[in-house]
């Protein structure tokens, strides 16, 4: 073996291991998941080392990829409440050991070689006293401390990913690595979510955390993917659709067929889940950012036609997909309605305690009695408020979420350009991603989520800052008559 190539060996290892994997998950398919899923963890992880000799590297590149599979490990179930809530317990998932790889690597270099650390404290400070108010949340959870402590934790996580993006600075190729491996994840979800939607079943994705409830046995359903609610996937997916436009409308000739198919199935996806708000908020978002980018190039008027011929397009398509018209023009009829009462008993309740909040997971334990809508909306919807802002000001308090907003718009304010400064990869990211962060915060008014908690979110955020600080220090070099890296001549 020693005189074999040291790239041969590794491959040869990995190929051992899936061989002892497929083995082991004969045995235990009938056991406990558990236990299968701790060995699918583990044999992936010491397959990615044997592979692999930069593992940080790695994490990197696939870790937006991840973020839907909920392949996870529960360290500690929650406690058992008779109520409605988002606590499971202490759950460790692939994200989260990808989050880890890169921290620990970051660390150690810090640590150890001394590398430099940029804090960016007009973000950071407010971000630390947010951190105080999200732990003070998390104490009082009643007799849920391994939930209380899970969310906590990531939060935690999610900050120094923020750190590290803008801190760890990868070659440009292996952004456009990234941005592939994104890529892989959309067209799964969207293939999966075809076959959900028509055969109402989930391909036996189980083991990846697609849900194995809510699938409706007829050709209406909605595209729901690996995670828990169509909304979710249509929300995630608008918002990672920034890698293939960039990498499709970039100046580079290459992969732009496979770009275009990809684009192509994601947005079939944003149809397929049925998300009318993130339908809204993409139309208009990317509407607006397609114009900018074709005036690069073109005039108002040649701009602005592309972009209505893109949104007919989409609309024909739309409007042909089965089920479609209903959803748009029929079903959940009483929706706003649901939510302006939701609306209202959740800012009862930020009003009855607006410094501290009433602590994470317990909005359904106490909104009956600031329920005053005629209709007694609590006992009929026992769910929380679907309103991302009035769930952070609910629970966390009107600081918490004063602080959240307030570095959301501090860094969309840094970022966010009227029009791209031209059609490099890189240019077209800095551009992208602000603007569909900002998509994500008109979406987070309509469904039931936790933005402090969500990766993306932070990492997009990170995204947005370096990328800008790329663009910038390419006009200097240009402008010292020198030549930036460019993916033209890697691909």
């Amino acid at each position: 073996m020693s005189n074999l190539p040291r790239s041969l060996i590794r491959w040869l290892f990995a190929v051992i291991l899936i061989a002892a994997f497929a083995g082991t998950w004969a045995f235990v398919i009938q056991e406990d998941k558990v236990f299968f899923i701790s060995i699918l963890i583990v044999t992936f992880a010491t397959i990615g080392v044997a592979m692999f000799t930069n593992i940080e590297r790695l994490a990197f590149i696939f870790f937006a990829a991840m973020i839907p599979i909920r392949v996870s490990v529960n360290l500690a179930a929650p406690a058992e409440y008779a109520r409605a809530k988002m606590a499971n317990g202490f759950v460790i998932n692939l994200t989260d050991c990808l989050v880890l790889v890169m921290m620990f690597s970051w660390g150690r270099r810090v640590v150890f070689m001394h590398q430099p650390v940029k804090f960016y404290p007009r973000y950071t400070l407010p971000m630390a006293i947010l951190w105080i108010l999200v732990v003070i949340a998390g104490t009082r959870t009643g007799n849920d401390h391994a939930s209380g402590a899970d969310m906590v934790f990531h939060f935690t996580m999610g900050l120094p990913m923020f750190l590290y993006v803008l801190n760890n600075r990868y070659p440009l190729k292996d952004y456009f690595l990234h941005s592939v491996a994104v890529c892989g994840m959309l067209v799964f979800e969207g293939l999966l979510g075809i076959i959900q939607q028509a055969t109402g079943s989930n391909a036996g994705m189980e083991i990846l955390g697609a849900p194995t409830t809510k699938m409706d046995h007829n050709t209406d359903s909605r595209m729901m993917g690996t995670v828990p609610s169509s909304n979710m996937l249509g929300a995630l997916v608008s918002m990672l659709i920034v890698h293939p436009v960039a990498m499709f409308f970039s100046n580079t000739r290459k992969y732009k067929l496979i770009t275009l198919g990809v684009l192509l199935l994601v947005c079939l996806t944003i149809l397929g889940t049925k998300s009318r708000g993130v339908w809204l908020s993409s139309t208009i978002v990317f509407g607006y950012g397609l114009y900018q980018m074709f005036h690069v190039r073109f005039s108002a008027l040649r701009s602005g036609i592309g972009v209505g011929w893109l949104l007919t397009f989409m609309a024909i398509v739309a409007l042909s997909l089965p089920g479609m018209t209903d959803r748009i023009f029929n079903q959940d009829g009483g929706s706003a309605v649901a939510r302006l009462y939701m609306n209202q008993i959740a800012v009862n309740m930020m009003v009855a305690k607006p410094i501290l909040g009433f602590g994470w997971n317990n909005y359904t334990a106490h909104f009956h009695a600031y329920d005053d809508t005629a209709v007694q909306h609590s006992h009929d919807f026992p769910f929380i408020v679907h309103n991302g802002y009035l769930y952070v000001g609910v629970e966390y308090g009107a600081p918490a979420l004063f602080l959240m907003v307030f570095i959301w718009m501090r860094v969309l304010r840094t970022t966010l350009r009227r029009r791209p400064e031209g059609l490099e990869y890189q240019q077209l990211l800095a551009f992208f991603l602000p603007w569909i962060f900002l998509a994500r915060m008109l979406q987070a008014p309509l469904y039931i989520n936790n933005p402090l908690l969500s990766y993306e979110n932070w990492y997009v955020l990170g995204m947005c800052l370096l990328f800008k600080e790329w663009c910038e220090e390419d006009e200097k070099v240009r402008a010292e008559g020198g030549e930036p890296e460019s993916l033209a001549w890697q691909l």
